[in-house]
Formats: structure tokens, sequence, C-alpha cells
């Protein structure tokens, strides 16, 4: 079974937090019903939402989030993924390990 990488923006407002996790979650609802295993950061992280992050805190989650990329077989962009500075990152890891991308659109995820 493959396993697929959601990837798209996380910070913002509080709204657009809860939209792109809302986001994320829709993502992968719409793969697990293709059979795919997957991988959310934006619900692994969804617990420091309430905490101020610090540089470090960031940079220690990027790391993570990037160290996960390379163990997926397929990365699954979501909307608005090019303004995230995180998921450019893993659009950078994906090119170089030559992993699957595919885009998702807004309809797709409704």
């Amino acid at each position: 079974m493959k396993l697929v990488y959601i990837s798209g923006p996380y910070e913002g407002t509080d709204e657009e937090i809860k939209q792109n996790i809302i986001n994320a979650k829709k993502a992968a609802d719409f793969f697990v019903r293709r059979g795919y295993n997957v991988f959310v950061p934006h619900t692994n992280y969804e617990c420091c939402e309430e905490r101020e992050f610090t540089k470090q805190g960031r940079i220690e989650i990027l790391n993570m989030c990037f160290d996960m990329v390379p163990r997926c077989d397929v990365i699954a962009f979501l909307p608005g993924w090019e303004k995230s500075r995180g998921a450019s990152g893993e659009y950078a890891i994906a090119e170089i390990e030559g992993i699957e991308k595919i885009f998702l659109t807004q309809g797709q995820i409704s």
C-alpha cells in the first residue's frame, strides 16, 4: 500500500489554521478512500496550535516533516501550497528524491 504525504499551508490566523487542518483531513480522507496510507503533518502538530511557536520550534517541526517526505511514495499538495515555506521545502525534497507529486484542487477536498 502506498504512503502519501499531505503537504500544504499550516500557519496563519486562528481561522486559517483551523481551515488548513480541515483541508488536510479532507485530503487524507480522499486518499484513504482510494486505498492509500496517509501521513498528515497538520494533525501531528495540531496539539501545538495554542502555544506560541518560537523560531527554534518551527525549525524542529520543519525538520521532522522534511525527514518524513523521502519515506513516502507520493506527496499530495493542497491548494495554496506554493505560499507555504514548509510545503515549498517539501516540494524541493520530492523533486530531489523523485517522489510522485499530486496537486489537489479545492473540488477534490470539498
